[in-house]
């Protein structure tokens, strides 16, 4: 371990065991990847084989596109099942554990905000009080119609397991099961879609993700690319309240917002203050193992 990165964990040892600092982490798809569940985005090249992410899944992954054609959408799920099936296998890594147990130690210290849909957090027992599933979870459905409450603040639950066949794959008609129990309308899994907001279902959480953006003292971004509205809120807020950030990456992440300029009349590139700003080139579970002492573990 170099020096710079090695005086970095000393650093947030002492934040967490030895202060009375409010600390949010904000997790990304680095978390989960040591898990099995390959990256959405590349962190290198978006091109480069690692993630599933292309131009067909931006277009598909709406509400828009769903309400369209809700045959067509599962076409385009059933297709790329071997990335989903990962969410299914996947069990909890030693930096959900380790991140889980700091949210028990410190509850009313430690609070998490994941992006990941995967529930791991939550198998590795965090306290559910600790953490924020602000996109949603692959295990859960809810319903397309708008005017049901299914739409909007409930949810039901998915039995992935029971619609495997005995090869474990999933048939072609596998959401045929999957209409609202309420309704009856054609349901989708409940992560959030590229056209809605963060609002739009209660499970989300998005006040209360807000308010503890706004109460941290102290930001950790880990295994995220900083490239959805989340993470852009969470840089507002720090950069706002002039508060120390760490950014966990196996590769350097330009950490830059937008925000509105002086006129109000356009948006300018802000980039994160480097006095403010910790790069830590290292695995998710890496950095998580090495930042918990093993006398605390």
């Amino acid at each position: 371990m170099n020096t710079r990165i090695g005086t970095a964990l000393a650093s947030l040892r002492s934040e967490i065991f030895e202060s009375s600092k409010k600390i949010l982490f904000v997790t990304g798809a680095g978390l989960s990847l040591d898990s099995g569940i390959p990256l959405f985005r590349s962190e290198s090249d978006s091109s480069d084989g690692s993630a599933i992410w292309n131009s067909e899944l931006e277009a598909w992954a709406t509400i828009g596109s769903f309400r369209k054609d809700p045959i067509k959408w599962y076409s385009i799920f059933h297709n790329n099942f071997k990335f989903w099936n990962s969410f299914l296998t996947a069990k909890p890594n030693e930096g959900h554990r380790v991140l889980s147990k700091l949210c028990s130690d410190f509850p009313n210290r430690i609070k998490v905000i994941t992006q990941n849909i995967d529930g791991l957090m939550q198998q590795a027992n965090c306290p559910k009080e600790n953490i924020i599933e602000v996109h949603g979870r692959i295990h859960y459905l809810r319903c397309s119609n708008l005017n049901c409450d299914y739409s909007s603040s409930k949810f039901s639950y998915i039995d992935w397991k029971g619609l495997l066949s005995q090869d474990n794959k999933i048939p072609k008609d596998f959401y045929l099961k999957w209409s609202c129990p309420s309704c009856s309308s054609p349901s989708l899994p409940l992560f959030l879609l590229f056209d809605e907001s963060y609002t739009s279902h209660a499970f989300y959480e998005w006040e209360k993700a807000q308010t503890w953006m706004n109460e941290a003292d102290l930001m950790i971004f880990i295994g995220t690319s900083f490239s959805v509205l989340c993470t852009d809120c969470c840089l507002h807020y720090a950069y706002r309240n002039q508060i120390p950030i760490y950014n966990v990456n196996i590769r350097p992440t330009p950490i830059c917002f937008e925000k509105y300029n002086q006129d109000g009349n356009d948006f300018e590139l802000i980039e994160y203050p480097s006095n403010l700003l910790n790069n830590i080139t290292k695995t998710s579970t890496d950095f998580l193992t090495a930042l918990f002492p093993k006398e605390n573990s």
